[in-house]
């Protein structure tokens, strides 16, 4: 969590009943990411949050929807440069964890390279990966 609060932050106590506060499974949800990821973003400060009592956390839906959408136009412009990803890149991709990503490299799922001491996985990988995984669906379009 951040160490002051920005002015745009600054709660008024008549704004108290305004305020719209998301649990991190919530936030984590709108967001497409995991509630660790989440979890580790707020604890690196990278989002604000408001810690109620001891566990509970929360964030409210105007800096869930702020942080939104600066995480996917960031996601997007790293993924489109790179023709390799970095597992962290590939999670944000798939919308897992990191540890599911390597679990998916060690089952032999998906292949990494290492690059300077970063294992990346290649773009089209990734994407061979998603096609032998895709499922059909029963129904007809449109019924």
């Amino acid at each position: 969590m951040t160490d002051q609060p920005t002015k745009q932050d600054q709660i008024s106590v008549l704004d108290l009943e305004e305020l719209d506060f998301l649990t991190i499974k919530d936030a984590a949800a709108l967001i497409g990411i995991t509630p660790p990821t989440l979890r580790g973003y707020v604890g690196n400060g990278d989002i604000a949050a408001y810690r109620i009592h001891r566990n509970c956390v929360r964030i409210t839906r105007a800096t869930v929807e702020r942080f939104k959408s600066e995480y996917h136009q960031t996601v997007k412009a790293e993924t489109r440069r790179a023709e390799h990803l970095t597992i962290a890149q590939t999670a944000r991709v798939l919308h897992v964890s990191q540890r599911t990503v390597i679990t998916m490299i060690q089952d032999g799922d998906l292949t990494a390279v290492t690059e300077g001491g970063v294992r990346r996985i290649a773009r089209n990988e990734i994407a061979d990966y998603l096609l032998s995984r895709k499922t059909t669906s029963s129904h007809p379009e449109g019924a």
